[in-house]
């Protein structure tokens, strides 16, 4: 079992039904989704670059990304309906668990200016990584792939607010703002 998966299970959940007053278990939020995406400026430019984001997120998190096209034409930044700008990958369940012990026991620790991250309205959290050298999965391949790739990472829980919120991510060890 996932060291996180059994934390989060065992030592979170009893902490926060203390410090919530909640008289039901199924009450505390839930890690709902995690969700990568990768939009770049050279996938306009050259739409086969796309294929270096798609390996990097699928040796990242072990699934297949979804390629992201243009839902409508924007002059400014010339971009035409249906080009390929980016890639994207939606996390569930065991896989979503998996990912984010890797993420926060070993990647997060390595981004030199990680601002403390805020809580958004509805309870979610968004971190921006400017350097997905920072997982070691890629450590091997440094060399193979552009180092100008970037990405963000957005982290959703079920049924909750975002002071709720700042409980858990703060339990879970990733940094939140007050």
């Amino acid at each position: 079992m996932n060291n996180l998966k059994y934390w989060f299970d065992n030592v979170l959940k009893q902490d926060l039904l203390y410090k919530m007053n909640i008289g039901n278990s199924f009450n505390i939020p839930q890690v709902d989704k995690i969700s990568l995406n990768i939009n770049f400026k050279s996938a306009i430019e050259k739409p086969k670059t796309i294929v270096y984001a798609a390996t990097i997120l699928k040796i990242i998190t072990n699934q297949k990304p979804v390629i992201c096209r243009a839902k409508k034409s924007i002059a400014v930044f010339k971009i035409r309906k249906g080009m390929v700008i980016g890639c994207k990958v939606s996390l569930r369940k065991k896989i979503a668990f998996d990912f984010l012990s890797t993420f926060i026991l070993l990647s997060l620790g390595k981004i030199k200016n990680l601002k403390v991250c805020k809580v958004n309205n509805t309870g979610g959290l968004s971190i921006g990584i400017e350097n997905l050298f920072i997982f070691p999965q890629l450590l091997s391949d440094y060399e193979k792939f552009p180092k100008s790739i970037s990405s963000i990472v957005n982290i959703k829980l079920l049924k909750s607010d975002p002071i709720v919120s700042r409980l858990v991510f703060s339990g879970l060890q990733i940094p939140v703002h007050k």
